[in-house]
């Protein structure tokens, strides 16, 4: 066994696509702001406070276009209304690689795009779906 297999079989899960609530909460988190008190915390205000306690400060923000972006280890966190266009984005430019070919290419710079997930997007989206040639 791999010790990365054995650091992330005790409970140190890999971050994965966020929902854009919890992004925003982490991205006041990563720049110091302080959290609402305990009582007055939601849901998401919770498991972004939980979630940036366990990653130790490897998450950080970054100014990127205007927006602020989170980085995990140097890797981009996306958020779940993105992935799609990240996704589409990267089919074109690869001209219509499969899932596998695209989750190689998008695990450098992008955190928690599995090729399972990216395979369910391009059996879904519509803009993919068009650019694909029928057999």
């Amino acid at each position: 066994m791999a010790l990365d297999d054995r650091v992330n079989s005790q409970g140190n899960r890999k971050p994965s696509v966020l929902p854009d609530d919890i992004y925003e909460a982490l991205i006041n988190l990563a720049e110091g702001k302080a959290l609402p008190p305990v009582k007055e915390r939601t849901t998401s205000m919770c498991t972004a406070a939980v979630r940036f306690w366990r990653a130790k400060g490897r998450i950080l923000d970054k100014e990127e276009k205007g927006r602020k972006e989170l980085y995990f280890d140097g890797r981009r966190m996306s958020r779940s209304s993105e992935v799609n266009e990240i996704v589409a984005r990267e089919f074109d430019q690869t001209k219509g690689s499969g899932a596998a070919k695209l989750a190689c290419d998008l695990r450098d710079n992008f955190v928690g795009l599995s090729r399972d997930k990216i395979q369910n997007i391009l059996n879904t989206d519509k803009v993919t779906i068009v650019g694909m040639p029928s057999l």
